[in-house]
């Protein structure tokens, strides 16, 4: 299949399974993929939730693919014919401004969407283990996936009622995204958090409700950390079904090892990325 073009051109293709992974084989260099985000797009296109956007694919005039990696992974991975934009005859250039937006919109601290910033931020503080981080290293961290996974929580449900939309949550329900466990289960979990919709929660997630009516968490950075530690049990699709949710500081110290392992992973750092998921030890009561 060859995608040279000497002219800018854009048309709809009705890609297959091959056709994707031939538009693969094109690609300009090796691009790394976030396999958590192949993930969800592929379990939104065979929901039949995938829709053509601007944000297709793209080949230079030597036609290497230079855009869409991770959505023609995510035909292959849901084996449908899926529609998508296709451009063709760009400059070669112009993969050095491709996917920069983040870095851009992130550079000024001020122009944040705060329903994105403080989870970025406060993911950032664990991944590096200091209070005071920098719009550098929080840039790093939103560019590794964790931008893509809020933003994701957001457009499905960017609802800041009650306790249920804060950091923490927001946070713990972000980084299980990016360990590539049940998307599904997680957004909709984020969701009857967010709207107090008791008929879609599990177990689980009401546990977590009356515990934080009965003011069983505290407040501060301590409540935070405990706060997230339960809320990493709530999006475990594995833990859907227990009833009472308690933490000890082992347990807290467990999920925050959790986020930071997941967090310096997705930027190439910490442990090897050997196993599919990251797991940690979370014990239930």
């Amino acid at each position: 299949m060859n995608f040279k073009s000497n002219t800018v051109q854009t048309f709809d293709a009705q890609v297959t399974p091959a056709m994707a992974a031939d538009m693969l084989a094109a690609s300009a260099g090796n691009r790394h993929m976030r396999m958590w985000h192949v993930d969800m797009l592929a379990a939104a296109m065979v929901r039949g939730e995938w829709k053509v956007t601007h944000q297709g694919v793209a080949f230079d005039s030597n036609g290497a693919l230079i855009d869409g990696h991770h959505r023609l992974r995510a035909c292959q991975q849901s084996g449908l014919t899926v529609p998508f934009r296709v451009t063709v005859g760009l400059p070669p250039e112009a993969v050095n401004v491709m996917d920069t937006g983040v870095l851009r919109n992130l550079a000024d601290l001020t122009g944040w969407d705060k329903r994105v910033a403080e989870p970025l931020r406060y993911g950032t503080t664990i991944a590096r283990g200091d209070q005071r981080v920098t719009a550098a290293q929080v840039r790093e961290i939103a560019a590794g996936g964790l931008f893509d996974s809020l933003t994701t929580l957001i457009e499905y449900c960017g609802s800041a009622r009650r306790y249920f939309s804060n950091a923490p949550v927001k946070l713990a329900a972000a980084v299980t995204l990016m360990n590539r466990d049940d998307a599904a289960f997680v957004l909709k979990q984020y969701r009857a958090l967010c709207l107090l919709d008791f008929d879609q929660m599990t177990p689980s997630a009401k546990a977590l409700v009356r515990q934080v009516d009965s003011s069983k968490i505290s407040g501060g950075s301590t409540g935070q950390r405990d706060m997230l530690a339960r809320a990493l049990r709530v999006f475990d699709s594995e833990r859907a079904n227990v009833t009472k949710i308690q933490v000890n500081e082992a347990d807290v110290k467990a999920g925050i090892e959790l986020v930071r392992t997941v967090l310096l992973n997705s930027i190439g750092e910490g442990r090897p990325k050997t196993a599919r998921r990251v797991s940690v030890s979370l014990r239930d009561r």
